[in-house]
C-alpha cells in the first residue's frame, strides 16, 4: 500500500499539510528494514503501556537482529513467548536462566 506523504506537522499546532505533498511512501517501506525476517504479533496486554505500547496493538519485530540493552524483544523460554526488555536481567521475565532472544520490536502499529 502507498500512501502520499503530505507534509510535516506539530501536533497541536495548526499546519497547512494540505497544501504540501511530497513524495508516496509505503507503510512497510517506513516500518520495516529487512522484510524477509520480520513478521507482526498482536499485543494481548498493557505490560508494556509505560513505553507507548498498549494492548491491541501490533509489534512489527525483526528475527536476527542484535538485540541492545533497552531495546523491547520477543523472548522465547522454556514455556512461551513474551515481550521483555532486553537488559542484563530481562525485565518481564520470572526466569532467564534459559531464554532465547527470537526477534527485536522495531515498530508498533495502532488503529484508532
Amino acid at each position: 500500500m502507498s500512501l502520499s506523504l503530505a507534509g510535516i506537522i506539530e501536533a497541536g499546532f495548526p499546519s497547512a499539510a494540505y497544501d504540501f505533498n511530497e513524495d508516496r511512501i509505503t507503510l512497510d517501506e517506513f516500518l520495516i528494514d529487512r522484510r524477509e525476517s520480520s513478521y507482526m504479533l498482536k499485543v494481548a496486554s498493557n505490560s508494556f503501556k509505560d513505553q507507548g505500547i498498549l494492548s491491541g496493538d501490533y509489534v512489527i519485530v525483526e528475527r536476527g537482529a542484535q538485540a541492545k540493552k533497552g531495546d523491547i524483544v520477543v523472548l522465547r523460554t522454556s514455556e512461551s513467548f513474551v515481550l521483555a526488555l532486553f537488559d542484563t536481567q530481562a525485565q518481564g521475565v520470572d526466569s532467564i536462566d534459559e531464554y532465547i532472544v527470537e526477534a527485536v520490536v522495531r515498530s508498533v502499529v495502532r488503529k484508532y
